[in-house]
């Protein structure tokens, strides 16, 4: 439920967005998923 909130909120923000933005966006939050589990694997 809240991510598909989250998922209308993103794209009433954006919707001009080219395919090329959306990839690299995408590609950025994978990078940041990537870093918080390296953090909690840490602890």
């Amino acid at each position: 439920m809240a991510n598909k909130e989250k998922r209308k909120k993103e794209k009433k923000k954006d919707p001009k967005s080219t395919p090329e933005e959306k990839r690299k966006e995408r590609q950025r939050k994978k990078r940041e998923r990537k870093k918080t589990k390296r953090k909690k694997r840490g602890k």
